[in-house]
């Protein structure tokens, strides 16, 4: 079977992609709209989310489920159990570090 299906049946890949994307434009409206800065990495960035209204507390969690279940399917089961598990052990550190 080749080719892509319709609209309607996104791939797996496609769809969780969908919802990262939704979600992502969701929460940056909502920092953007109140004046918030957007999430990042950098130095001064707020080490927390401000408080927020259900539907982003719900886009938050949408994302980071969606993005988990991404990357799992992207690595494949088996690689992600076998190598995943290590590199989200290893590489907490030095996220947790990224505020100190």
């Amino acid at each position: 079977m080749t080719g892509h299906p319709p609209a309607s049946a996104l791939y797996p890949l496609e769809s969780l992609s969908q919802e990262i994307l939704t979600s992502a434009k969701a929460i940056s409206s909502y920092l953007f709209a109140n004046g918030y800065p957007q999430l990042s990495f950098s130095s001064n960035a707020p080490a927390a989310f401000p408080s927020a209204p259900e539907e982003i507390i719900v886009a938050r969690r949408k994302l980071r489920e969606a993005a988990k279940t991404l990357y799992t399917l992207a690595t494949y089961p088996r690689e992600y159990l076998q190598f995943g598990v290590k590199f989200e052990v290893a590489i907490y550190p030095i996220y947790s570090n990224l505020h100190d």
